[in-house]
């Protein structure tokens, strides 16, 4: 069996190019888009308000599982990932460890291949490392900290608000937990008509699901966390980035 890697990456853009369109079964129906939502609250009170409940978090621990599916005309793939997210709140900000093992079955004129991957993402508050396999090759790549990898609600809304205009959908419930579901809609351009929808929970802002659609490309991705354990210790170790004796790393750095 073939192994490669989809990578942990952002939070908000998983497994790229390996989406498809289609909710799976079991998902919860798409948010409705008919106003008002959140018994009538703007986009900014919602976000101030999930802003200070996210400030009162210190620690997350949760599972995290993935579904990225694409069905066009010329073949289909689909990307089940599963992991784990840890993330500590710390002077120096946040520390997070992502691990992610991935199953990629795709299926192009009649041709079906398989691939298996893993990755583990490490920030350490200054910077974040990721430890890959691709094709039987290893790569380790460094890079600067996403706020919005880290569910950070600021960055969450930021990201919103640069892929379109952010709107309200009426209330509903993940997992049991209610949620408020907000979302942008790409006005323009190659990816236009694509949604990207946050479901975050009311009473601790943790970022519980996220849906990225796109018709056109027939591609859908659902992000979801689940058996979320807050402000519980983690060990430091968890968070300490040993780099592969027989690896070199791959700066990606940006100035600061």
């Amino acid at each position: 069996m073939k192994r490669g890697w989809i990578p942990a990456g952002r939070f908000l853009v998983v497994a790229a190019g390996m989406a498809m369109a289609g909710a799976a079964r079991g998902e919860e129906k798409p948010a409705s888009t008919s106003p008002p939502g959140a018994g009538g609250a703007s986009v900014e009170e919602i976000e101030k308000l999930l802003v200070e409940k996210w400030g009162q978090v210190r620690s997350l621990s949760a599972k995290r599982d993935i579904l990225s599916e694409m069905r066009a005309p010329e073949g289909t793939a689909t990307t089940e990932s599963t992991g784990k997210i840890l993330l500590q709140r710390t002077d120096r900000g946040w520390l997070m460890r992502l691990e992610m093992r991935a199953d990629t079955v795709s299926n192009y004129g009649s041709k079906l291949s398989r691939i298996e991957s893993s990755s583990v993402s490490i920030s350490d508050g200054e910077y974040t490392y990721t430890d890959a396999v691709s094709n039987d090759k290893r790569r380790v790549v460094k890079t600067n900290i996403d706020p919005a990898q880290q569910l950070d609600v600021a960055a969450l809304f930021a990201a919103l608000r640069k892929h379109g205009n952010v709107r309200v959908l009426t209330d509903e419930v993940v997992d049991g937990q209610k949620v408020y579901a907000v979302a942008s809609e790409k006005p323009e351009g190659p990816e236009a008509g694509t949604e990207l929808v946050y479901y975050f929970a009311r009473d601790t802002g943790v970022l519980l699901k996220q849906v990225l659609n796109n018709p056109s490309r027939y591609t859908r991705v659902t992000t979801r966390l689940s058996n979320v354990d807050l402000n519980k210790d983690i060990a430091s170790s968890e968070f300490k980035f040993t780099p592969p004796e027989d690896q070199s790393i791959v700066d990606m750095t940006k100035p600061k």
